[in-house]
């Protein structure tokens, strides 16, 4: 991507996760540019990415909007997530340097005390900039630049659970797997430890236990049905608009 749509793509990120662009508002290329003073060409290269990461859609003789995230689309990119997280803490692990072991357990211990006690005027997408900081931190740990560079998806994932009401709708508190337990396995070198807790973390967490929940026992159902059973293929009404 070129520098300036690069630009382009953050800004559009940006005003996704602050709201100003919300599930179902249509783009208009041109006022976009002139709002973001950027080139239409910058604008246009942008959105065809985000297009391929499912966050906007296209439609025919209609206009770009923003895309409405399905629970599919939710439980797709967890799944994404943990079997990328679990290895990269499994790899970490094994691998972390000296230098690198000396930061691990501070920036575990500074996001969980922002998750115990968030300031006021905290808002949620500077938790999610942190939490990206540690993820990507651990895979950096891992040195494996694939897993890196797969984890820099970690702003969309983010900007699928804010936009999916259903996800809110679901939020529960419950015993978060503390970001320092994960950081202690991955010193201690017990990888199998590591990957165990960085699953049970994301899993667990407010945003997804609840909707998890729910999604297992809806696929249940569906899969129990006898007009779905057997029918590869063909879309069932789970996450239907």
């Amino acid at each position: 991507m070129q520098k300036m749509s690069l630009v382009a793509y953050h800004r559009l990120l940006e005003l996704m996760g602050n709201r100003s662009l919300q599930v179902g508002d249509f783009i208009s290329h041109r006022q976009l540019a002139t709002r973001l003073n950027l080139g239409k060409q910058s604008i246009s290269q942008a959105l065809d990415v985000l297009e391929q990461k499912g966050l906007v859609e296209s439609i025919p003789k209609v206009g770009t909007r923003i895309r409405p995230v399905t629970p599919d689309d939710i439980w797709g990119v967890l799944q994404w997530r943990v079997a990328v997280e679990c290895r990269t803490a499994f790899l970490a692990a094994q691998w972390i340097s000296p230098e690198q072991r000396k930061k691990m357990l501070p920036l575990g211990r500074e996001l969980d005390e922002l998750v115990r006690n968030p300031p006021d005027e905290m808002e949620i997408t500077y938790r999610h900039e942190k939490e990206k900081e540690f993820h990507l931190f651990v895979a950096e740990c891992a040195h494996c630049e694939r897993l890196v560079a797969d984890l820099q998806n970690l702003d969309i994932y983010f900007l699928m659970l804010i936009s999916n009401d259903l996800v809110r709708a679901l939020r529960r508190n419950t015993r978060l797997v503390p970001h320092e337990q994960i950081a202690e396995a991955i010193l201690a070198g017990d990888a199998s430890r590591a990957a165990e807790r960085m699953q049970r973390h994301l899993e667990e967490s407010p945003e997804m236990a609840g909707f998890t929940e729910w999604y297992v026992q809806e696929r249940k159902k569906l899969s129990g049905r006898s007009d779905f059973a057997g029918k590869k293929g063909e879309k069932d009404d789970l996450g239907s608009e």
